[in-house]
């Protein structure tokens, strides 16, 4: 019996959320998942009196598609080694969409990484893995900075 079939990993472009990859691929191999999700949430681009409907379409656009390739990226490293992978992109409030997400899907397990925020920096900008954490339906494997090895990211992203 797989116990996780459906991996669920936010990722954001920083190199925190990336060192995630590594137990990604790991666990995903081992326990025969058969799906890992790497999912990343945009900030909505707002309109304003400033930017006409046309080029904010653009913007959007070219957010997304510099997304897909990121994302891609990464994909590819994971399906190099077995792992069926697949990317979503969505635009919200990171921790709303990651909740959401996982429990319209069927998530099983959900691997993110966290910055290791603390005292008013993590007061003030809260943290969207102790929110995911809290308020997900499936269980959440939160990666620390204290356990990141920076250079084993470079392996599965390629950089």
């Amino acid at each position: 019996m797989n116990l996780y079939k459906k991996i669920l990993t936010p990722l954001d472009g920083s190199e925190f959320a990336e060192c995630s990859l590594k137990h990604v691929q790991e666990i995903a191999v081992g326990c025969h998942a058969s799906e890992v999700v790497l999912f990343l949430v945009l900030d909505p681009i707002r309109q304003t009196p400033e930017l006409s409907v046309e080029d904010r379409r653009k913007a959007e656009q070219k957010v997304e598609a510099e997304a897909a390739n990121y994302l891609n990226k990464a994909a590819g490293k994971l399906k190099e080694a077995g792992v069926t992978t697949r990317i979503e992109i969505t635009r919200g409030i990171a921790a709303a969409e990651i909740i959401d997400y996982v429990s319209d899907q069927g998530i099983d397990l959900v691997i993110m990484s966290t910055r290791g925020r603390t005292g008013i920096s993590r007061w003030a900008l809260g943290s969207v893995a102790e929110k995911v954490l809290r308020r997900s339906v499936a269980p959440v494997l939160i990666i620390s900075p204290v356990t990141l090895n920076v250079k084993a990211h470079e392996k599965i992203v390629g950089r």
